[in-house]
């Protein structure tokens, strides 16, 4: 069965609770669910990502022209040479320009969501820097729900003056993240 979830608000009962990640959905798209489903083929390639390329084991689409509801982008993982399209890692961010208190209240929101949706899964809390800011200045909040080595995240991400300076474009966010174990394991060896 999957759910669907939306930001804001969940309607599921005290006995509803996700088991794998397939159950949990981001704007109605799942992990194993084929991209196919929602664009066409010609979409798909043309909606590539510019991150992560080279013959790396996935590649990211962006939404495109998919009205989203809920978050204002969508980043989706697919392996190289799938023609199926299979859906490995769901990322959605909603921007928050300079208002990391708005992003922890939303977060909030979700995690307190969460916690019965996830009621069997090993819950990680973790307060760092992010790794691309040497400065240790960009912070990340994030929660992560694991099962196996599959997981969902909720995170913060305060980027720094100096880095938002030097990368105009990037922004403070708050991103949901579902992962299933084989991109887990990919982006843990380097992101080959």
């Amino acid at each position: 069965m999957k759910i669907f979830l939306t930001f804001f608000l969940l309607f599921f009962s005290s006995s509803l609770f996700a088991e794998d990640i397939s159950d949990f959905q981001i704007e109605g798209i799942s992990v194993g669910d084929s991209l196919l489903d929602y664009f066409t083929e010609t979409q798909i390639l043309k909606n590539k990502r510019n991150y992560l390329e080279g013959k790396r084991k996935f590649y990211v689409v962006g939404t495109g022209n998919l009205n989203l509801k809920t978050y204002d982008s969508v980043d989706i993982y697919l392996k190289r040479n799938d023609k199926h399209y299979l859906v490995h890692q769901v990322v959605a961010f909603i921007f928050f320009k300079k208002n990391s208190d708005n992003c922890k209240i939303k977060q909030k929101e979700i995690i307190d969501n969460f916690n019965l949706l996830f009621k069997n899964w090993e819950i990680v809390e973790q307060d760092t820097t992010h790794p691309y800011d040497s400065s240790g200045l960009s912070k990340v909040s994030r929660v992560v729900y694991s099962l196996n080595s599959d997981y969902v995240a909720v995170e913060c991400l305060n980027w720094s003056n100096a880095i938002e300076k030097k990368n105009p474009g990037w922004t403070d966010n708050l991103n949901v993240k579902i992962v299933n174990e084989e991109v887990n394991e990919w982006m843990d060896s380097g992101y080959p």
